[in-house]
């Protein structure tokens, strides 16, 4: 079950990626999931800085959002190809999760984490 942070099958990318092996179809459509969305995720906010970058960086970020876009199809095919029937219900799902482990409170700040359950969480400044 994808529920709580760091357990079940497929709970992390790190976690999924341990699982990963080459004959196990689901496992590889899941790993594969997760990299379509890590990858949808990078070009969306390169997307977003674009407009806030001045020269050279905007084209830059631009070129950069196409690159993680593309990776995002090349993971989203793998998936595809390696659960025909589930690879969609698989990455809605694992997008869902990514949702709720991004918004909800964390106990430990990490980059793609929620916000800081306390204050305590915060790094020193």
């Amino acid at each position: 079950m994808l529920v709580s942070r760091g357990s079940g099958p497929a709970a992390t990318p790190r976690s999924c990626a341990r699982r990963c092996a080459p004959q196990n179809r689901s496992a590889s459509s899941t790993c594969s999931s997760w990299g379509a969305l890590i990858e949808a995720r990078s070009a969306e906010r390169f997307r977003l800085l674009v407009a806030h970058l001045p020269r050279p960086l905007g084209p830059l970020y631009a070129r950069l959002a196409g690159s993680e876009a593309r990776h995002f199809a090349q993971y989203r095919d793998l998936a595809r190809a390696a659960a025909p029937r589930e690879w969609r219900a698989r990455l809605a799902t694992l997008a869902a999760l990514e949702a709720r482990l991004a918004t909800s409170p964390d106990r430990t700040l990490r980059f793609h984490s929620g916000p800081p359950q306390d204050e305590q969480t915060l790094p020193a400044a």
